[in-house]
C-alpha cells in the first residue's frame, strides 16, 4: 500500500512508508505528533514510527527541531535513551522518525495503576536522569521528561527505564 496523508491518527494504518515500515496501529499522540507501531516489510522486527503532525501548518523551526531530536537521539547511543534508526519524509513532506519499539507500560500508566513506586523501582526510574544529563545542552533544562515518556526497554540493563520522547513532548 502506498503512503497516505496523516490527517488523523488511525488513517495511516495499513500504509507502508518508504517500502519498509508497514503501519499496524497507533500507539499514542501528542500535540505535535503521532506514534505508530510498524512492522518492517523485509525483516522480522517491529519499530515505533513518530510522525510530525500538520504538514501544512508546521513551521520551519518545528521541522528543524524534529530533525534535531532525531539526529541527537541517534548520535547519543545511551542505554536510557530510545534508539532512533531512521529519519525521512513521506511524499507529502510529512517528517517521520523510526525508533526502536519498546513494549510495556509507561511510567505514567504505572503510577496511575499502582499510585506510587517501590524504593527500588523509584531508584531505577531516577537512573534515567543520567540520560537527561547526557542529552541536555550545557544550560539548565526547563522541561524534564514527563512520566508518559519513560518505558522499560530490552537493551537497558535488566529492563531499566528509557526515555522515549524528548522533554519538549515532540
Amino acid at each position: 500500500m502506498s503512503e497516505q496523508r496523516p490527517a488523523s491518527g488511525p488513517s495511516l494504518i495499513g500504509a507502508v512508508l518508504k517500502d519498509s515500515y508497514r503501519i499496524e496501529r497507533m500507539i499514542g499522540e501528542g500535540g505535535m505528533g503521532v506514534v505508530y507501531e510498524a512492522a518492517h516489510t523485509r525483516l522480522p522486527r517491529r519499530f515505533a514510527v513518530k510522525l510530525l503532525r500538520g504538514t501544512e501548518t508546521v513551521d520551519d523551526a518545528t521541522r528543524e527541531r524534529f530533525r534535531r531530536e532525531a539526529f541527537i537521539a541517534s548520535a547519543l547511543g545511551h542505554r536510557h535513551i530510545c534508539e532512533v534508526i531512521d529519519l525521512d519524509a513521506m511524499a507529502d513532506g510529512t517528517l517521520f522518525m523510526v525508533m526502536e519499539y519498546l513494549e510495556g507500560e509507561s511510567l505514567a500508566g504505572r503510577l496511575d495503576r499502582e499510585r506510587g513506586l517501590s524504593p527500588a523501582r523509584a531508584l531505577a526510574v531516577a537512573s534515567t536522569a543520567d540520560a537527561v544529563r547526557v542529552a541536555s545542552p550545557p544550560q539548565p533544562t526547563t522541561a524534564p521528561a514527563p512520566p508518559r515518556a519513560v518505558k522499560r526497554g530490552p537493551r537497558a540493563a535488566a529492563g531499566a527505564p528509557r526515555i522515549i520522547e524528548s522533554p519538549d513532548g515532540l
